[in-house]
């Protein structure tokens, strides 16, 4: 019998040890994670933007780019200037008053 059950328990024991592998690299991949969003929480920490006084017809818009597209800051000052002026679908309006002020702090949604 033991003849038999051998090749079969030396099956059985590579396959927990390739379970146990797997185990260890899914273990690794949450830590992974783990650290990267508490890395991203500190980071978003901070963002936010304030407005005490407004002189004239103000309007703040929130823009996303895609990940693809090049930083703000490498567009020359024309296209610059013409980007922040630009409504699309990137951008949500966030404020628009003459008078008052705006506070608004950087949050995500995150899926549960």
């Amino acid at each position: 019998m033991s003849e038999q059950l051998a090749p079969k328990l030396k099956q059985f024991s590579q396959l927990n040890a390739g379970l146990k592998s797997l185990q260890d690299a899914q273990a690794a991949i949450r830590a992974q994670v783990e650290e990267l969003a508490a890395a991203r929480e500190a980071a978003e920490a901070g963002i936010r933007c304030k407005l005490d006084e407004l002189s004239g017809e103000t309007v703040v818009r929130g823009l996303t780019l895609p990940v693809e597209a090049p930083a703000l800051s490498t567009l020359p000052p024309d296209k610059l200037r013409t980007r922040l002026r630009t409504s699309d679908a990137q951008t949500v309006q966030l404020f628009a008053d003459h008078e008052g002020c705006f506070t608004w702090r950087y949050t995500t949604r995150r899926s549960s």
